[in-house]
């Protein structure tokens, strides 16, 4: 279920409201699950769920995803859709997500949860923890989540860019795999 841009409007008011009284200033740790009714990422079609916070330009936050039931996948994305962060194994013994993140500006962010397969379903574990401290006392600087925020817009995927090759019969390939003819 997305927080705060659900259909259910209210009930997704009432959701992000109990999240947000979990804000402390050592850590948030949100249960979810990503199932049939979630949001479609549009590129693959996986499910996702998608959490707005507030940033503050150089406060540096720590984000892990846990599950047992699918392979994680995180990314931050900004207010524009543009991918700043991303993880999908922590290493090669350990496949839930994790990653460490410094806001570049003040403004509003996603943590964007995913699976590494398409079809991925199942409860995870998202914990979120500042790794900035507040400079006049030395706790843990809050990370707010946003109530009223707007929906997350669409992730801008950068492809990467091939050579692309007409040959003769003006069928197109790029280093050898055809794409047309």
């Amino acid at each position: 279920m997305r927080l705060a841009t659900t259909i259910l409007g209210l009930l997704g008011s009432v959701l992000v409201i109990n999240l947000t009284a979990e804000v402390g200033s050592a850590e948030t740790i949100h249960k979810g699950s990503l199932e049939l009714g979630d949001a479609i990422f549009f590129y693959d079609g996986s499910l996702y769920d998608d959490y707005p916070i507030q940033g503050q330009s150089g406060q540096t936050i720590a984000v892990e995803l846990q599950s047992s039931e699918f392979d994680p996948f995180l990314a931050i994305v900004g207010s524009d859709g543009a991918w700043l962060a991303q993880n999908d194994d922590i290493n090669e013994d350990n496949n839930n997500a994790a990653l460490s993140f410094t806001f570049p500006e003040s403004d509003t962010y996603y943590i964007f949860v995913n699976t590494y397969k398409v079809n991925g379903q199942g409860t995870y574990t998202l914990i979120l923890s500042p790794e900035t401290l507040d400079s006049t006392n030395g706790t843990p600087v809050e990370i707010p989540l946003v109530l009223d925020s707007p929906p997350m817009p669409p992730p801008i995927l950068i492809q990467p860019s091939y050579p692309v090759e007409t040959d003769e019969t003006e069928t197109l390939s790029t280093r050898g795999a055809t794409l047309g003819g």
